[in-house]
């Protein structure tokens, strides 16, 4: 149990600086407060299509696609194969430290 309980705060501890460092670097980086949020959200559900992300930010649906290219360039998001004709990204820095392999 206490090994178990350990785990889960390195995990929630590696998790919170990520988050802080995806912010940092959003925010030094780009003007759009859309990034900043786009990445926040990636922490409740590390896949995203722009159809969701268009919904979840308030967008078009061109803007979070344009806001994705920008995670995808920043290394943030990578392209997946997914289901149906949406294109899906994920953010593997996330699902590799809920793994626990980071």
């Amino acid at each position: 149990m206490r090994v178990q309980a350990a785990d889960a705060v390195r995990r929630a501890l590696a998790l919170q600086r990520l988050r802080d460092e995806y912010r940092e670097r959003l925010t030094k980086a780009r003007s759009s407060s859309l990034l900043p949020r786009l990445a926040d959200r990636l922490f409740e559900a590390p896949a995203v299509t722009a159809g969701i992300a268009a919904a979840d930010l308030g967008v078009s649906r061109r803007a979070a696609a344009l806001n994705i290219d920008k995670l995808v360039s920043d290394g943030i998001l990578v392209e997946v194969d997914g289901p149906g004709r949406a294109r899906w990204f994920v953010a593997s820095q996330i699902l590799d430290l809920l793994d626990g392999q980071r």
